[in-house]
């Protein structure tokens, strides 16, 4: 039984790798996964179901070929240049800022 188990589950596997990713599959994933458990069901047994299903849902969702955790595994070996960079605080160049202190202390 857990050699036929075990197989079912890497044929699934090899299943998802192939197929073509989903426009949103991981936010509509983690969506889902959000109202399982938030949802109320009035037996325990369901509640308890429903947030097992929710909780495997949103790590899908996070874990996933297109989730977060891949989308930042992708960009971790990108490197900004200073010039792509932008300064929120300040929108103006940093020479015409207004110096509070000294720039040469003496």
């Amino acid at each position: 039984m857990t050699d036929t188990t075990s197989s079912v589950l890497e044929q699934l596997r090899v299943f998802d790798q192939q197929r073509p990713g989903i426009p949103g599959e991981h936010w509509f994933t983690f969506g889902l996964g959000l109202y399982l458990l938030a949802r109320q069901p009035r037996s325990t047994l369901g509640r308890l179901v429903s947030m097992l299903a929710g909780g495997v849902l949103i790590a899908r969702a996070f874990t996933g070929r297109d989730g977060l955790i891949a989308l930042l595994e992708r960009s971790a070996g990108e490197t900004l240049e200073p010039d792509e960079l932008v300064e929120i605080a300040a929108p103006w160049p940093y020479d015409e800022r207004t110096r509070i202190a000294p720039a040469n202390p003496s």
